[in-house]
């Protein structure tokens, strides 16, 4: 509810100061709906404190901008990680990032390239599978 909170509120404030957009607070659906909500969306909010989910995964396989969080300096330990596609935000940068994104000071077209290109090479089936058998190898 704190992510939902701090998105909603800074939603609110954004309304106020006359930026259009819609939201939609996604619970409680089928996977099928949620795939849905995913393909339907300009981009896609998940868990703002700690590390990016499921959510951000699935979305970023259909090639959808995401904003979540996740801890830059932990990058460095696993290079698939290094320049991550997700637009980086927490409960007390929200506000700020989704004004920048309103604004157009992102390209969002960009990132939902490398949000797909990072899911392939990160999280799909044969590339886990290569990395596992990578490791495997070298014990």
């Amino acid at each position: 509810e704190i992510k939902s909170d701090a998105i909603e509120a800074a939603l609110d404030r954004l309304k106020v100061e006359g930026y259009q957009f819609n939201y939609k607070c996604v619970t409680n659906v089928s996977h099928d709906q949620l795939k849905q909500e995913y393909i339907s969306s300009d981009i896609i909010i998940d868990q703002l404190n700690g590390w990016f989910g499921t959510v951000s995964i699935e979305a970023m396989a259909l090639g959808r901008p995401v904003v979540a969080g996740y801890h830059p300096h932990l990058c460095h330990y696993d290079e698939r990680y290094e320049n991550m596609p997700i637009i980086n935000a927490d409960t007390y940068n929200v506000y700020d990032v989704l004004k920048d994104i309103l604004e157009g000071k992102y390209d969002l077209e960009e990132i939902s390239k490398k949000s797909r290109e990072f899911v392939m090479r990160t999280h799909d089936l044969k590339s886990v599978t290569k990395q596992l058998i990578s490791i495997y190898e070298s014990l």
